[in-house]
């Protein structure tokens, strides 16, 4: 990882043992496989980080930059520090699950999330904390949907919360819901999470009915 200019990564620790080696290094290693926009906004990230601010302001400043590709950037970076609110903030704006049809920039975020859960136990603390501050009522709920889902736990039960939750009054919660079905299924059934109740009626009904012929959690089961 190219830290840019004046910065080094310094790990402290016992000597390594003797390496061994290896006829092929992973195509990391040798090769950058991030994208020309990835490459651009971490340009523009060093460009714009103001060495005598704490690092997490500048990060948070640049969550509001002009391209998105750089507020991407930073708002994953600010997790990797433990600070999640960018992540968070968003899922109850409507405008954010108008592109998660098409899997785009959502669900990266809800991505980042679930691996921030699995990381770590202080992480996965920093997520919830995160939740149950921004979303007092719900935080736990939306953290307990970051976990993930077996085909045993759905067919006991929890692909019907998950369905139940597709009508939920909280958008973070529908997005969530949603998220996960979708991820599991493949399917989404005309459903978004921002339309009004009316509109979601006919998509919901759909899923009620793949719950009750036992689809979701067959499904689902067939894709692991």
């Amino acid at each position: 990882m190219h830290l840019g200019p004046q910065m080094s990564l310094t790990i402290a620790g016992p000597a390594p043992r003797a390496a061994k080696p290896v006829d092929q290094f992973p195509d990391w290693v040798t090769t950058d496989t991030t994208s020309v926009m990835e490459r651009q906004a971490s340009s523009t990230l060093l460009k714009y980080w103001q060495a005598e601010w704490p690092a997490s302001r500048s990060l948070v400043e640049l969550t509001d930059f002009r391209r998105r590709e750089v507020q991407w950037l930073a708002t994953r970076s600010l997790g990797y520090i433990g600070r999640f609110e960018a992540m968070v903030d968003p899922l109850d704006e409507s405008a954010y699950w108008e592109s998660f049809p098409n899997f785009g920039e959502s669900a990266d975020f809800v991505n980042e999330l679930r691996r921030a859960v699995a990381r770590s136990p202080e992480t996965a603390a920093a997520v919830r904390q995160a939740l149950e501050r921004d979303y007092p009522d719900h935080g736990a709920l939306l953290y307990r949907m970051l976990w993930g889902y077996t085909a045993d736990g759905l067919q006991e039960g929890e692909a019907a919360s998950l369905v139940d939750f597709l009508d939920h009054d909280a958008l973070p919660v529908r997005g969530l819901a949603f998220w996960n079905l979708r991820d599991l299924t493949g399917w989404s059934l005309y459903y978004e999470p921002a339309d009004t109740a009316a509109q979601r009626e006919l998509a919901v009904e759909k899923w009620r009915e793949r719950l009750a012929s036992g689809e979701i959690w067959k499904r689902a089961s067939e894709r692991r």
